[in-house]
């Protein structure tokens, strides 16, 4: 499979502001900021970032878990577009390419700087470093 996008590995290997992740919940998700905020408080006096890593981690939607699969949910329901998720090794989140006709009303017209710039809103949200968007080989079973 080929994906046009990100690989949330590279996000994660670059260093993840988790205060600003849980910003992005708070601001995107409510009810889900509620939970997180419940979960916090009983499991944590301290909340450090390793007790937010470890609910990001948790986090699921759709079979889908882990800090991709919270990206995922914000960029479709923010964008009202309709991405791709795989899960080989790390997440990817983009774009697989098919014929043009198979592809969502939603991202048919979009170019590639079009695309590209959607995702590096949220990417530079939750990191001071630079994440390539690119084409991948995903290899891999799953087809969601």
């Amino acid at each position: 499979m080929l994906l046009f996008g990100v690989c949330i590995n590279d996000i994660e290997k670059a260093g993840i502001n988790w205060e600003n992740v849980v910003g992005m919940l708070k601001k995107y998700d409510h009810d889900r900021y509620s939970d997180f905020l419940d979960d916090m408080e009983e499991n944590s006096a301290e909340n450090d970032s390793r007790d937010i890593e470890f609910w990001f981690d948790q986090y699921e939607s759709g079979g889908r878990s882990g800090l991709g699969a919270f990206l995922y949910d914000v960029i479709r329901e923010q964008e009202k577009v309709e991405i791709d998720i795989d899960d080989p090794d790390g997440v990817y989140i983009g774009i697989s390419a098919a014929a043009p006709w198979e592809f969502h009303p939603s991202v048919r017209n979009l170019s590639e700087e079009q695309f590209a710039a959607m995702i590096s809103k949220y990417i530079c949200q939750i990191t001071d470093t630079e994440i390539e968007i690119r084409w991948w080989k995903v290899d891999d079973d799953l087809d969601w």
